[in-house]
Formats: structure tokens, C-alpha cells, sequence
């Protein structure tokens, strides 16, 4: 009888993953400008991304599903088997300054604690999702965002003066990202046995 053979791999491999096919892919703007479906919260979502806010989409889409990726690395392996494995992604991400994904992950990590927010309605209330948390951090505090504000006191005023929708776009790209992780690598990591009999320093 047939039976599957899981894959094993050390931490370094496991975290390399989604790296490998992240950079195989279209980068995050282009594959988010290409994004013609309904909206999934509020908003336009088929309005078309202005090019200024190509690297804060970038670095957050990226962020984004390294973050996905971890919560299903804990999930399957472990809160000690995720440290492993951010460490190392860490290591390789921000190998010559190539990216600050430990800030980005910490923005993440940050906006996800607020919680989701329902805003009553006349016909039905509206769930504002967790991912418009984390647009909005993204866009207000990352360096590469024309919205950056260093100033938390002056977010709630400077979010009236963004482009119409941006922060929705950006939570269905958000959205779009995690639910892209999610069904590559649920199924991925069920078959992967973890050998850390070769573990190696990032």
C-alpha cells in the first residue's frame, strides 16, 4: 500500500520557505494592482494603487506573510521552533540592510493585539478587520509610507488627509496575502517532519 513519505527539514530550510517562493514571485505591488475581485470589507478595492506607495506595500505585504508563515510555524512546531526560525529569517532578510523586517514585524505584532472593532449600522454593523489595523500602522509608521507620521498623537488627524480608500485597498492586499500563505503552507507544513539534529546558527 501507497503511503505518503513526509519531508524532513532542519530550521535554516524551514525557514527559508517562504522566502524561496516570496522571491519567486511578482513583488507584492504589482501582484496587488493586478487584484480586480469585489471588495472583501468596505471601500474600492479595484481602485488602482498610486505608484508612490509602492515600497510601504512591498515591505508590508512581505512582512505580512513572514508573519502568516511564523503563527503557522507555532502552531505546528512550537513557540521555541518559531524563535528558531524567525531568528533565521531575520538573519536573511536583513542581510545587508536589505530590509528592517524586524520593525515591520513588530508594527504587525502591534496592530494585531488592538482586536477587531464593529462599528454599529442602521441596516447591519460593520467588522472592521484585523488587517485594517495593521494597514493603517504599516501606512502611518513605516519610513518607506508617504503617510509616515512619527508623531502617534497626530495619526487620527493624518488619516483624514490619505488618499481615498488607500487603508482598505491595502487591508483586502493584506487579506489577499495571508489567505495566499495560509493555503500554500497549511497543507505543506501537515507533511514536514522537523530534524534539528543539523541545526546551524543563522
Amino acid at each position: 500500500m501507497h503511503r505518503d513519505v513526509p519531508l524532513t527539514l532542519n530550521i535554516q530550510q524551514l525557514a527559508m520557505l517562504p522566502i524561496v517562493r516570496l522571491m519567486n514571485q511578482d513583488n507584492p505591488f504589482t501582484r496587488c494592482t493586478r487584484q480586480d475581485d469585489l471588495p472583501k470589507y468596505h471601500g474600492d478595492s479595484s481602485s488602482r494603487l498610486p505608484d508612490t506607495y509602492r515600497e510601504v506595500i512591498n515591505a508590508g505585504l512581505w512582512g505580512y506573510q513572514i508573519h502568516t508563515y511564523l503563527v503557522l510555524i507555532r502552531r505546528k512546531f512550537g513557540p521555541e521552533v518559531e524563535s528558531q526560525v524567525r531568528e533565521h529569517q531575520l538573519a536573511a532578510l536583513e542581510k545587508d540592510g536589505a530590509m528592517a523586517i524586524t520593525h515591520i514585524l513588530s508594527l504587525i505584532d502591534s496592530a494585531l493585539t488592538m482586536g477587531t472593532v464593529t462599528i454599529p449600522g442602521a441596516g447591519s454593523d460593520l467588522d472592521i478587520p484585523l488587517e485594517m489595523n495593521v494597514a493603517l500602522t504599516l501606512l502611518l509608521s513605516l519610513h518607506e509610507s508617504p503617510d509616515h507620521t512619527p508623531d502617534s498623537t497626530r495619526h487620527a488627524t493624518h488619516i483624514q488627509t490619505m488618499p481615498p480608500a488607500i487603508d482598505w485597498r491595502l487591508a483586502d492586499c493584506l487579506c489577499n496575502a495571508r489567505e495566499e500563505i495560509m493555503s500554500t503552507f497549511i497543507p505543506m507544513l501537515a507533511g514536514i517532519v522537523l530534524d534539528q539534529s543539523s541545526e546551524t546558527n543563522p
